[in-house]
């Protein structure tokens, strides 16, 4: 079992909480591992995230800001998995997702796996018109049923596209037959597929419409900054190229929330970067939101 450092408390970037009331940000850990089907250990991903946050300056040298002295930010207690079955997991996440978004907070979950984002997606679906659900991740996942369940991970954007919502899906480099004959047959557009060019970020932006959710699988990026998640494939979004993107859409479009899914605890003691990597984006990300 993966514990903390004594004395390091459960909250992101191990700050005192706000009350709730107060907070500009809600980050809300799911630590859920129902569907995954190849390597475990995403259970782990929001301790991970959390306790290498704790770790994190800061002061963000892009900003030039201290971030947790301007935005308030809460840790929600962790949720419990509904392993009853994953629907009913994903009914959950909704109904909280629903209660946190209801209150005009911002909202970042922490996966867990990537299932959990499609009860996030029907909150905000729900909320706000003009949605698009902006997908980073290496795999489509856009398979109807993968064993046994319309609620696998692997089916994550195709539950979320039947909400009748704008999809953008970048960084994307591996796909079922299934999943391409879908593709082909709906006549699905914007998929950038990979490799990622800075040309195609304006292409991206325009794809979106003013609302947007990201929802950021840790095998979007390159196994060589992020190695430690369940399904990684080569050739993914590097650091720079990434803060380039979603820099520029946190800019230019209303970025209402985000998740960060699929990290697992693979990394080992010894190899930290993929929950630093990952907590770093995270904090730089509400700095975008909120300091930009």
């Amino acid at each position: 079992m993966i514990k903390y450092k004594v004395g390091v408390p459960f909250t992101f970037m191990g700050c005192e909480n706000p009350k709730l009331d107060a907070a500009d940000v809600v980050v809300l850990p799911i630590p859920y591992e129902g569907t995954v089907h190849y390597k475990g250990g995403t259970r782990f991903g929001p301790q991970l995230i959390i306790n290498a946050s704790c770790q994190t300056e800061s002061f963000d040298c892009e900003l030039k800001k201290e971030i947790i002295e301007q935005v308030k930010i809460f840790t929600a207690p962790k949720m419990e998995s509904n392993l009853s079955s994953p629907k009913n997991m994903i009914d959950d996440v909704y109904k909280a997702a629903k209660q946190i978004i209801a209150m005009d907070k911002f909202l970042v979950v922490l996966g867990g796996e990537h299932s959990i984002s499609s009860g996030v997606a029907k909150a905000y679906c729900e909320k706000l018109k003009n949605l698009t659900v902006l997908q980073i991740d290496a795999h489509a996942d856009l398979r109807d049923e993968y064993e046994s369940t319309k609620y696998n991970h692997a089916c994550t954007m195709r539950r979320i596209r039947e909400l009748g919502v704008n999809v953008v899906q970048v960084s994307i480099r591996s796909c079922s037959l299934e999943e391409h004959e879908y593709i082909k047959k709906d006549r699905i557009k914007n998929i950038f597929w990979a490799p990622f060019k800075k040309e195609q970020i304006n292409d991206i932006i325009n794809a979106c419409t003013e609302n947007i959710y990201i929802t950021i699988d840790a095998d979007g990026f390159d196994p060589s900054i992020i190695p430690a998640t369940g399904s990684p494939v080569p050739g993914g979004l590097q650091w720079y190229e990434s803060l380039d993107l979603l820099r520029k859409l946190f800019k230019e479009k209303n970025v209402v929330g985000f998740d960060f899914v699929e990290l697992s605890s693979k990394g080992g003691q010894q190899d930290t970067r993929s929950e630093d990597t990952a907590a770093t984006l995270i904090y730089r990300l509400i700095g975008y939101k909120f300091l930009r």
